[in-house]
C-alpha cells in the first residue's frame, strides 16, 4: 500500500472506486468511518479492508476512467485539511499493534508527504510552493557543475526552489515540454530546445519513475544531447 518497496513505484491503490470487495467486508468498515471526513473517507475504509482480507487479487487492466473535475474536493483549497488529515491518521493508527511497525513508517511517511502537499497547495496559503520535499542531487554531481533541471513537475519544482535556496549558481536553466502553459504560473521555464543553446554540465532529469526518466533520455539523445550530459537517480525527500 501507499507505494512500492523500491519507493519508485505506486503501491496498492487505497480508492473504493477500482476495488471489488466482499459484502460482509466492505459493510463492515464502511460502517465504522468516521463522518466528519471530507478526505481519505475511501481510504480509512480501504486499508482496513486490505488489511483484514483473506485474499488480495490484482487485475492489471485499466477498467476504471477517472475525470477529474477543477472544483471537486481533491482540487479545492480548504484551511482544515490539516485536521482532515489528522482525523484519517488516527482512524488508520489505531488499528495496528506492535508487529506492524514497518506498516506505520509507511503509514508516517505517507502522512507527513501528504501534510507537505497540503501547506503547499490544499490549504489556500497565499505563500506558494515553500515546502520542497524532494532533495537535488547536486551533492552526487561535481561540485563546480553547472545544471540545467528538465521538468516542472512536483520533483522538478522541489529541485528548483532547494537549489535556489542553497547553490542559485549552479543552476544553469529549467525546461519543460509544458513551458508556455507553466510560464502562465510564473514559472521560469524554457522550452526543451534551448538545451541546444545553453552551456552546462549536466541535465538532471526530475520525475519520480525511472520508466519517466528512461523515454526523457531517449528523447534527449535523440535530440543530439550526449549521453553522458543527463543524470537521473530515484528522488530522495527530506523523509529519507
Amino acid at each position: 500500500m501507499f507505494w512500492g518497496r523500491d519507493g519508485q513505484k505506486e503501491g496498492i491503490s487505497i480508492s473504493l472506486v477500482d476495488k471489488l470487495f466482499r459484502r460482509d467486508l466492505i459493510e463492515r468498515f464502511m460502517g465504522q468511518t468516521d463522518r466528519r471526513l471530507r478526505y481519505c473517507e475511501d481510504s480509512v475504509c480501504v486499508i482496513p479492508c486490505l488489511m483484514e482480507a483473506e485474499v488480495v487479487s490484482i487485475v492489471n487492466r485499466p477498467l476504471y476512467h477517472y475525470r477529474q473535475r477543477a472544483g471537486s474536493a481533491c482540487h479545492s483549497t480548504d484551511i482544515m485539511y490539516l485536521e482532515q488529515f489528522s482525523l484519517f491518521y488516527q482512524s488508520i493508527v489505531c488499528r495496528l499493534d506492535d508487529s506492524m511497525q514497518d506498516f506505520k513508517r509507511r503509514l508516517d511517511q505517507y502522512f507527513v508527504s501528504r501534510i507537505y502537499e497540503g501547506l503547499n497547495k490544499m490549504m489556500g496559503l497565499s505563500l506558494g510552493h515553500v515546502l520542497p520535499l524532494h532533495i537535488p542531487p547536486t551533492a552526487k554531481l561535481s561540485a563546480d557543475s553547472k545544471i540545467v533541471i528538465y521538468g516542472a513537475g512536483v520533483v522538478g519544482r522541489d529541485y528548483h526552489r532547494m537549489m535556489q535556496l542553497i547553490c542559485p549558481e549552479r543552476i544553469a536553466g529549467w525546461v519543460d515540454r509544458q513551458w508556455e502553459k507553466l510560464r502562465d504560473e510564473n514559472l521560469p521555464v524554457e522550452p526543451v530546445s534551448m538545451l541546444l543553446e545553453w552551456e552546462y554540465d549536466r541535465i538532471v532529469i526530475a520525475v519520480l519513475f525511472e520508466d519517466s526518466a528512461q523515454k526523457i533520455r531517449e528523447e534527449l539523445i535523440r535530440m543530439g544531447i550526449k549521453e553522458e550530459c543527463l543524470f537521473w537517480n530515484p528522488p530522495e525527500t527530506i523523509l529519507d
